[in-house]
């Protein structure tokens, strides 16, 4: 049975019970807390390193830091200010949800529980989803033991319903050392076995500071800064719309996630001229927004082109080439068609599903989309129907929203309007 944390301690042998109260009672009864902590996650041969800055005033918490790995360097950051948790991760759009007047105090609880490593996944709700408004439901604690020297506590720490944390076996033996005098967290180790088998070590160290003034300018999410970007050129058929689609007014939102980046690209009908349709299509991440512009004619090639950075009053020509020549040896493909209804954000549609296996040099590729009648082509001209979804084994695309009130973001360039 899953214990709240409260009623976990009195069923705990009276030393440790004790001493972990202690260790509460320097987080939860200081007015300010700082703790500067180092982390090394070792899984089989991959280790990844995480500095983290945690910042408590009051009601008041900040998690900032970054996350360096094989794949690169991300940084984080988790604000919880007015009873709303703010969270942001590099690649994702930021999240915000409404917390109990509990949560400050169930922080802090948890945070000693469970460090600084587990914490920042406990508090992004793309990991915890709605358990992220009550992160002690999360964790179970058991056989709390008080070390020989008196200056670390031993117990399992489960958690439950987050995947990310299942990953490494859900379970771990956790040893935490504090300074008996003082009660204040040192450092901590975290271990387990994973499901394939690897054994995976968390080790943490903190440097620790109470009732320090914490400037309030440093318990706020940082302004997101983006960079200045527009394409240069581009290729005559890379526009994805369907001229027979094209509707003035008539838009379409796509998310993409590959591992833990997110894309969002929204494709608008926004004027014609003659036979030759306008059409917009702003790609938005975390680090930068940029727009194509493409004067679409009713053959599918792109006349003529403009671009423009997030913030740009005009668009920008820019060169349109002719697309590379097709490979002359086409890889092998099998296809399996079936319906289905598909359920996205945007809505729910009846759908084409489309299974492919893609061979390339004797390595498999497979993925699933869905394609609705339902749905304007303004993805894939020669589909079956407009794109609802697709997965893949790296990345998933989901319709987001659509509509049919599109209007020119930038005026259109005036050589161009009739």
């Amino acid at each position: 049975m899953l214990l709240c944390l409260p009623a976990l301690l009195a069923t705990q042998d009276d030393p440790a019970r004790d001493a972990l109260k202690r260790i509460d009672e320097v987080l939860g009864k200081a007015k300010t807390v700082t703790i500067l902590s180092r982390t090394e996650a070792k899984s089989g041969g991959d280790s990844v390193i995480v500095t983290t800055t945690v910042l408590l005033k009051q009601d008041r918490v900040s998690i900032s830091g970054s996350q360096t790995s094989p794949n690169g360097e991300q940084a984080f950051a988790s604000i919880v200010e007015g009873g709303r948790l703010q969270v942001r991760f590099q690649g994702l759009r930021d999240e915000v949800v409404e917390l109990p007047k509990s949560y400050p105090a169930e922080f802090r609880a948890t945070l000693v529980r469970c460090g600084v490593f587990p914490i920042s996944t406990l508090t992004h709700p793309k990991i915890a989803g709605d358990r992220v408004r009550t992160p002690a439901s999360i964790i179970e604690v058991t056989e709390l033991k008080l070390g020989e020297d008196s200056r670390s506590l031993t117990y399992g720490l489960k958690f439950h319903g987050i995947p990310a944390l299942e990953a490494f076996g859900g379970a771990f033996a956790c040893t935490l050392r504090f300074n008996p005098e003082t009660g204040a967290m040192t450092s901590r180790t975290l271990t387990a076995n994973a499901p394939d088998g690897r054994k995976v070590t968390i080790s943490e160290t903190y440097d620790l500071t109470l009732d320090a003034e914490i400037p309030d300018a440093l318990l706020k999410m940082p302004e997101r800064k983006r960079l200045s970007f527009k394409p240069t050129e581009c290729s005559s058929s890379q526009c994805p719309v369907d001229p027979a689609d094209a509707r003035e007014g008539r838009w379409l939102t796509y998310r993409m996630q590959a591992g833990s980046s997110e894309t969002r690209y929204t494709i608008r009908v926004v004027g014609k001229v003659e036979a030759d349709w306008f059409i917009e299509g702003w790609v938005e991440t975390d680090t930068m927004k940029y727009a194509l512009l493409y004067r679409l004619g009713a053959d599918g090639r792109i006349r003529r082109a403009w671009a423009a950075a997030e913030g740009d009053p005009a668009w920008t020509p820019i060169a349109v080439k002719e697309p590379p020549k097709p490979i002359t040896e086409a890889p092998s493909l099998a296809k399996k068609e079936s319906d289905e209804k598909k359920q996205v954000q945007g809505g729910t549609f009846d759908c084409k599903r489309i299974d492919v296996t893609l061979t390339i040099g004797g390595v498999e590729y497979k993925s699933s989309s869905w394609y609705s009648k339902a749905v304007w082509k303004f993805q894939g001209k020669d589909s079956p129907g407009g794109l609802v979804a697709m997965e893949a084994s790296s990345a998933n695309t989901v319709l987001e929203a659509l509509g049919e009130d599109a209007k020119p973001t930038i005026p259109l360039p005036k050589e161009d309007r009739r």
